[in-house]
């Protein structure tokens, strides 16, 4: 740590930590960056491992994908059967989830 208490890292840290942040944003697991920063420490392995990592992620991207836009569909369709100012009895979209 610095004297102000600041922590203090150096080069190769402040990389593995931006590779990790990366990793992060594409919403990677903690397990697939374990993996990807174990394939980096072995450079003249096959990477075909890392292909399939990748597609294995983009798959479930697409199926979450598919899972949100069904969600947004019943809130939308929600959101459409009370498009009124009506007394909570009446609530469309109360009566929506009730069923």
């Amino acid at each position: 740590r610095s004297s102000g208490n600041y922590r203090v890292y150096d080069k190769g840290t402040i990389e593995q930590l931006l590779f990790i942040k990366q990793c992060r944003s594409l919403d990677m697991s903690i397990m697939e960056v374990k993996t990807l920063m174990g394939s980096r420490s072995r450079p003249d392995q096959s990477c075909s491992n890392i292909n399939t990592l990748i597609a294995k992620h983009l798959s479930d991207v697409i199926i979450r994908i598919e899972e949100l836009n069904v969600l947004k569909s019943s809130l939308e369709n929600m959101a459409s059967s009370c498009d009124q100012d009506k007394t909570i009895r009446d609530c469309g979209i109360l009566n929506y989830l009730h069923t």
